[in-house]
């Protein structure tokens, strides 16, 4: 690949890397992608002009800041083209034939990353847009597999990560709290509308809610509170959004903040119930003999992330981008260390 086609790839890149920062941005607030047409400063939400709007280069023209308003714009908008751009041109390089079809896969991955890294959400309507269109591909002859074995892969994918973290959970993820007589809780703060941090016995817990009521994570057998003339006793569950008081809804403002109880149950998942499907999609794009080199290297990049952040037991991380990163290794050669690392084995 000669220079002329590096900075056309590179520069095919950054502009993705654009739209995949609106992508970002826009799809988990429920804002279309195609309306407003044109991005827009995420602070004044003023339109933005052609030059203000130039990949990699508006964003250093213009110091990180707004033209109209001088709020400061996140680097990462940088970086996400910068580096889209890189990998453009890495891909090129190393797969010239299958550069559609490499590129596509990191493209969504890296969606998928960035959402998960904000929200702790994994976006499905990005997964099953890939999920479809590879499917699609092999049936139209576009891409060079076959679709009863990729949607094997897919299957063996999610199936096996969603063992582990049934397992997991089960053995390592419930945590029982009683006493004889009582004990005390209360509700600390709630984080990024889905976290809360409660308190046991003066033990803090903090713990991911679900959406909706389709298991609880936080559960706890009230001991009678009284609260601004109403009588709290019996089970409460608790949600994202509301509290589900003996089988009512509550919210969290129209309910004591602290009291008695006579038992507590926290559930806490291994991994997040969006990951199997990411998983998912990297099997059914690079098949099923990625899976273990995949959750291997993801989990190496979590430990040393989760090192370098300082994070602690029981602290929440994002495990897309690390699983993420572990296919891009695979691709950019850990298949053939893989490969390298099983005859080593099998010499013994």
């Amino acid at each position: 690949m000669n220079l002329i086609f590096i900075i056309f790839f590179f520069l095919g890149g950054i502009c993705l890397g654009s739209f995949l920062n609106a992508i970002v941005y826009r799809l988990p607030r429920e804002i279309k992608i195609y309306s407003p047409f044109f991005s827009f400063c995420p602070e004044c939400k003023k339109t933005l002009s052609f030059w203000q709007n130039i990949p990699v280069f508006s964003w250093l023209f213009l110091k990180g800041r707004c033209y109209y308003c001088s709020c400061c714009i996140s680097a990462r908008y940088f970086w996400v083209e910068f580096l889209l751009g890189v990998l453009f041109v890495l891909i090129g390089i190393l797969y010239p034939n299958d550069f559609y079809y490499y590129f596509f896969l990191f493209f969504i991955l890296a969606g998928i990353s960035l959402i998960d890294m904000d929200f702790y959400l994994i976006s499905l309507p990005l997964l099953f847009v890939a999920c479809f269109a590879l499917l699609l591909g092999d049936i139209w002859g576009v891409f060079q597999g076959i679709a009863p074995v990729r949607i094997f892969n897919f299957a063996f994918g999610f199936l096996f990560l969603k063992l582990i973290i049934y397992l997991g959970t089960f053995l390592f993820g419930k945590k029982f709290f009683a006493e004889k007589n009582s004990f005390s809780w209360k509700f600390l703060k709630k984080e990024k509308g889905k976290f809360l941090s409660i308190s046991f016995n003066g033990q803090q817990e903090t713990i991911l809610l679900p959406k909706v009521d389709s298991g609880a994570n936080i559960e706890i057998d009230l001991q009678e509170t009284n609260w601004q003339g109403e009588i709290f006793t019996g089970n409460l569950r608790i949600f994202q959004d509301f509290l589900l008081y003996e089988g009512k809804k509550r919210s969290f403002e129209n309910f004591p903040q602290e009291g008695k109880a006579k038992q507590g149950k926290l559930n806490r998942s291994v991994l997040g119930d969006g990951d199997p499907y990411v998983l998912a999609l990297i099997t059914g794009f690079l098949g099923w003999e990625s899976l273990f080199f995949v959750l291997l290297s993801s989990s190496i990049y979590g430990i040393f992330w989760a090192i370098f952040k300082n994070k602690k037991r029981g602290d929440y991380l994002p495990y897309a981008p690390f699983l993420s990163l572990g296919a891009l290794t695979w691709v950019l050669g850990g298949n053939q260390v893989w490969q390298i690392y099983l005859k080593a084995l099998s010499l013994f």
